[in-house]
């Protein structure tokens, strides 16, 4: 059987490619498309299934209002092969998030003794910052291949699996909570996951988030991860790189496409307050890089700068954020391995 999912737009363009296949043990299997977009352009799902194994049938169900979704509801016979699915949206911009299951694909296998398997699932996504789709597969384990430079969401099984993902900073969401995990950093964001319950073992290759049911980690600290670190070891103290939910907040603009200036302005503005000073932002990034208050030479001396034109209050803050003494004093290079824990 194969199935593809594209959304539907009038200006697709860089498409990068999702390929998951899946091998189902049991009489049947449900699957769900979930499409969740952080942006508000995304218009629209298609789903088409051909090969069908003789003796099984399936449905497709939207699980959402007629006025979000066409059709309502599709079913199949063993007798038809092939099918496509129109689920355009008919409301833009979405809700944020859409948590629900847009359509829901149901196999069951009929009189065939061996397991049904999926293959050359495909999903395809605008190549937008700030937009994405976030597809969950719920089966009982599968492997995901991703190509392209969106990131993407997927749920990991409760079972074994493979998952590669591409260059976009993509997030594996376990089903339980992080102490029942046991990680091992193979480095290049590859690990080896082992679930305590079952004694399953993920093998996991360039996914730079893993999230649990109670917090995430990012190692995308070349990237996002270590930008957030190191505005909150200079804004904040590096202490504060430690506070999950500084961090999330962090990343969170980050992913819905802030600049690391503009995240470093808001920073500063959140810190000192909205008009602080040249002379407030030196004396801030001497007491978090230096852990002691500059003298009035050194005040002088920055202050200057910033009002020559050599820096900004924002460049000057980034100077200092990506200065080796404040990466030191977070211990980015040991983020690497360890992980920045977020709020998820």
């Amino acid at each position: 059987m194969t199935l593809s999912i594209t959304p539907i737009s009038a200006n697709l363009s860089n498409l990068p490619t999702v390929s998951i296949s899946s091998s189902a043990t049991s009489a049947q299997t449900s699957i769900n498309f979930f499409i969740s977009n952080a942006g508000s352009n995304i218009v629209g799902v298609q789903v088409g299934v051909t090969n069908i194994p003789t003796g099984s049938t399936f449905s497709m169900a939207s699980n959402v209002p007629s006025v979000w979704m066409t059709p309502a509801a599709t079913t199949t016979a063993q007798s038809i092969s092939a099918i496509a699915i129109d689920g355009t949206v008919g409301a833009n911009p979405l809700p944020a998030v859409y948590t629900s299951p847009i359509e829901t694909l149901t196999i069951n296998q009929g009189n065939i003794t061996a397991p049904l398997s999926l293959s050359n699932f495909t999903l395809t996504a605008q190549n937008t910052p700030g937009k994405f789709v976030d597809l969950k597969l719920l089966t009982t384990g599968y492997n995901i291949n991703i190509t392209g430079s969106v990131g993407f969401t997927v749920p990991a099984s409760s079972v074994a699996g493979n998952y590669t993902g591409g260059t976009g900073v993509n997030t594996l969401v376990f089903p339980d909570v992080y102490s029942k995990y046991a990680i091992t950093n193979l480095g290049s964001n590859n690990f080896n996951v082992t679930y305590s319950t079952n004694g399953s073992v993920d093998t996991i290759q360039s996914f730079s988030r893993l999230q649990f049911q109670d917090k995430g980690l990012a190692y995308d600290l070349s990237g996002a991860a270590g930008q957030v670190a190191k505005i909150l070891g200079a804004v904040y103290g590096s202490s504060s790189v430690s506070n999950p939910t500084f961090v999330g907040i962090g990343l969170g603009y980050l992913n819905q496409g802030m600049s690391y200036a503009n995240l470093i302005s808001l920073a500063l503005n959140a810190k000192l307050g909205t008009g602080f000073t040249n002379a407030q932002e030196v004396t801030l990034l001497f007491q978090n890089l230096a852990h002691a208050n500059p003298t009035a030479q050194d005040v002088s001396t920055w202050t200057n700068q910033i009002s020559n034109g050599t820096y900004t209050q924002t460049s000057l803050a980034q100077f200092a954020c990506d200065n080796a003494i404040n990466t030191n004093n977070i211990n980015l290079t040991g983020l690497a391995q360890t992980g920045l824990t977020y709020s998820s």
